[in-house]
């Protein structure tokens, strides 16, 4: 569950940092700029909500264990 919680906040900050190499790219008029960070963008929320499902499902695992 820690892992998963690491993923979905280096995920968070990696989205963060893509959506200003965005706005940067689309203020210059580089498109290989934009290009890079809408990619970084997507990659990134993919791994945030696998992360967040992973996380949720470890703890729905652990909510039906029984001693």
């Amino acid at each position: 569950m820690l892992i998963a919680a690491v993923l979905g906040v280096v995920s968070a900050v990696g989205i963060m940092l893509n959506v200003n190499k965005l706005r940067e790219g689309l203020d210059t008029g580089d498109d290989r700029t934009t290009t890079r960070a809408i990619t970084g963008i997507v990659i990134n929320g993919v791994m945030a909500v696998a992360a967040t499902g992973l996380g949720a499902h470890a703890i729905g695992l652990l909510g039906k264990i029984q001693f």
